[in-house]
């Protein structure tokens, strides 16, 4: 689950995230949580890839050099609750932004495509 926070330092729980995927190979090329920026990056790079939306659970947390099941890679905060920061689909840049740092982790992630 990850939290969206407002100026006024509300927060507002949500497991979805945007995914930039190639309509003919259907390959995801990248997820973020901002639609703008998915939609900026269909924008481009051309008419083969499209939004798509998607809800995401948490699975085991990955211990360094483990590899996820599926390729996905989740930078959680450990102490923000939980707080998931990104979600990568390249594991050395997901411990490139955990590594040496107590305050964050990496957790498999297992997607589900929503409609």
């Amino acid at each position: 689950m990850s939290k969206f926070c407002s100026i006024d330092g509300s927060c507002k729980s949500s497991n979805k995230v945007w995914g930039v995927v190639n309509t003919k190979t259907n390959k995801l090329h990248r997820l973020t949580f901002s639609q703008v920026l998915a939609e900026l990056i269909v924008e481009t790079v051309g008419e083969d890839y499209e939004v798509r939306r998607f809800g995401f659970d948490l699975r085991d947390k990955l211990s360094q050099g483990e590899k996820s099941r599926n390729g996905l890679y989740a930078i959680v905060s450990s102490i923000k609750k939980d707080l998931v920061l990104r979600i990568g689909l390249i594991k050395e840049a997901a411990e490139l932004m955990t590594d040496g740092d107590d305050s964050r982790y990496l957790s498999g992630v297992h997607l589900s495509p929503l409609t």
